[in-house]
């Protein structure tokens, strides 16, 4: 997680930071001319929710949409900032559960914790790590 965070490979909460990267149009048109694979273009994964694009998509699609990229170099860092997040959020998910739960010193079930959990982002995800791993010691 460490990695990926120290390589600004984590979407920032940033209230000051305009969101309008998706709407802007020479962004969308680029976005819906780069097609990831038949009936999905890199605009549809965008808008996908993290949830859907976890199981629409894979690894090596990533991987060949960074061969295929074609993104005005303003809205670049930030589209590949939020499609890390989605890549990445299995992999940090799965490694945040039992952090989580030794943090709050096991008072909720883990069905509770993966519950509370669907709604945090990567960058809470590793800030629960990290937390967990400074109380631990």
């Amino acid at each position: 997680m460490g990695f990926f965070s120290n390589h600004g490979m984590i979407e920032r909460s940033n209230l000051e930071a305009p969101d309008d990267w998706r709407d802007d149009e020479d962004f969308v048109r680029a976005a819906r001319a780069c097609t990831i694979r038949t009936n999905l273009t890199l605009d549809d994964a965008i808008r996908l929710s993290v949830d859907e694009a976890a199981s629409r998509l894979e690894p090596r699609d990533y991987h060949e949409l960074a061969g295929r990229w074609n993104i005005p170099d303003r809205h670049g860092d930030a589209c590949v900032r939020h499609l890390c997040e989605k890549a990445l959020r299995p992999f940090f998910r799965r490694w945040t559960l039992y952090p989580f739960w030794a943090l709050i010193h096991h008072r909720l079930p883990v069905e509770n914790c993966e519950l509370v959990l669907e709604s945090l982002a990567n960058e809470d995800f590793y800030n629960i790590v990290v937390a967990q791993h400074i109380d631990a010691t």
